[in-house]
């Protein structure tokens, strides 16, 4: 690690003659002001065409619990608060960092492009830390089949667009053509200009994943969205037979 972060400062230096990549400190390219910050942050949550919770669902929830699991049970069974508090930390910089940044969501392409790398990380260190107490949890939930249905129902609905994307990836670009002029970038338009037309485009725009699902209706779309289907309700119904709380109900309803 010592010896990349050596030679990308020495390349910098090549470019930039300094240690830092100064182009990435021009002015124009960082959110200005704190409240188009803080506006950012809650939009890399919860932005219909672009926050994590409408983007990938199961696993903002499941970092989510992860994050509160230790100050929930910690009357009971005591966990250790220290992954927890690392994955706040994490996600809490990586959403501020992006939330100064001029396009949080990364967007040249389909979804919050800058955030995705880091989910899987983050949620297999909540599944280390704290993997039998979620898996207790999950147990509950998915042990009615009504419940483990509803489950199927949301996943699969807000995996849609996702399938749309891959078979029409093109489709998605009529979302950033949603306003009429284009946003432009700061560096040409104006900083406070496109900031602007951002926020109409996150919040008040046709959302990204409606555009996405125009690909559901190709043949290519059809068949996947039938083998995601069917492997997403396979997979909840073995998850759910392996949990432990699915266990310990089925070992009680055995011994009576």
């Amino acid at each position: 690690m010592a010896v990349g972060i050596a030679l990308a400062s020495l390349f910098n230096v090549i470019r930039f003659g300094s240690v830092l990549n100064t182009s990435y400190l021009e002015p124009e390219l960082h959110t200005p002001g704190i409240g188009r910050t803080l506006e950012y942050v809650v939009t890399l949550f919860v932005s219909p065409s672009g926050g994590m919770l409408v983007f990938w669902p199961a696993a903002s929830f499941l970092l989510a619990t992860a994050c509160l699991l230790p100050l929930v049970l910690r009357s009971g069974r005591r966990l250790d608060l220290r992954p927890a508090l690392v994955l706040v930390a994490v996600i809490a910089g990586l959403t501020i960092g992006f939330a100064s940044w001029w396009t949080p969501f990364g967007w040249s392409g389909y979804g919050p492009r800058l955030t995705f790398p880091w989910v899987l990380p983050l949620v297999l260190i909540g599944l280390v830390a704290y993997g039998e107490a979620l898996g207790q949890l999950a147990g509950r939930l998915l042990a009615p089949a009504w419940r483990l249905l509803l489950v199927f129902a949301v996943i699969f609905a807000f995996a849609l667009p996702h399938v749309g994307q891959m078979w029409q990836p093109d489709s998605t670009a009529e979302f950033f053509q949603d306003k009429s002029p284009p946003c432009d970038a700061p560096w040409r338009g104006g900083v406070a200009e496109w900031h602007e037309c951002q926020h109409e485009l996150m919040w008040f725009s046709r959302p990204m994943g409606v555009y996405a699902l125009d690909g559901i209706g190709t043949a290519g779309g059809v068949v996947t969205s039938f083998v995601v289907a069917i492997g997403l309700l396979g997979c909840l119904i073995l998850l759910r037979d392996e949990l432990p709380g699915d266990r310990g109900r089925r070992q009680v309803a055995g011994t009576d």
